[in-house]
């Protein structure tokens, strides 16, 4: 877990009206490990994609931990843009335009990302659409996915199923719901189904 102090420093780099919508509750995520332990952490050398650059703290914090990340950014907004690239490019230790790229849609990462392999994914809600991120997980070679999404988009049991099969692990929030779907298993496991007998619940059973 990333230590308050350093995230007080990190915090004070950033600069920007509409990065300071999201910065307090990027600095409460980053300090409570929201989208699991996994998530920002790559290997020397890999690519971190962030669908969704929201504060732009984790970029900061991503390159603070390894000076040898490249991020890759899906951002449609070219004012979130600007306002993370005049904040972080003034920092004499990164060097911004090798380590970071800010894409407008997840279809331009591929002229970035040319080994098709990416490190680590963070999906935010607010730009989750299953279609895309499958196409995704078929098209690159991903060790770890997290983000959050909503039930009413996608069944959890596909999204569980399609990342069990097509990354090495994967830490999904579910809106409306308090535990994640997480897994960290290298192998492909059984299903297992559990079936409980219900008699004269049929009213109630959508409920259960």
């Amino acid at each position: 877990m990333i230590r308050n102090s350093e995230l007080a420093v990190l915090t004070k780099i950033l600069n920007g009206a509409l990065l300071s919508k999201y910065l307090n509750e990027d600095r409460y995520r980053l300090e409570h490990n929201w989208y699991g332990l996994k998530s920002l952490l790559v290997g020397a050398g890999e690519v971190l994609l962030l669908v969704g650059a929201r504060s732009g703290l984790e970029i900061l914090y991503a390159l603070s931990v390894s000076k040898d990340t490249q991020v890759v950014i899906v951002e449609p907004n070219a004012t979130i843009q600007k306002e993370i690239a005049a904040s972080i490019s003034r920092i004499d230790y990164l060097d911004f335009d090798r380590q970071v790229v800010f894409c407008s849609s997840l279809d331009e990462i591929s002229w970035h990302i040319i080994n098709k392999t990416i490190g680590a994914v963070r999906v935010d809600v607010a730009f989750f659409a299953w279609p895309a991120v499958e196409k995704l997980l078929k098209n690159f070679n991903i060790k770890h996915i997290a983000g959050e999404f909503d039930p009413c988009d996608v069944d959890p049991l596909s999204v569980f199923r399609t990342c069990r099969t097509q990354t090495k692990s994967f830490w999904w929030r579910v809106v409306g719901h308090p535990v994640p779907i997480a897994s960290a298993s290298p192998e492909y496991r059984c299903e297992v189904s559990v079936v409980v007998p219900a008699y004269k619940v049929r009213p109630w059973i959508d409920r259960c």
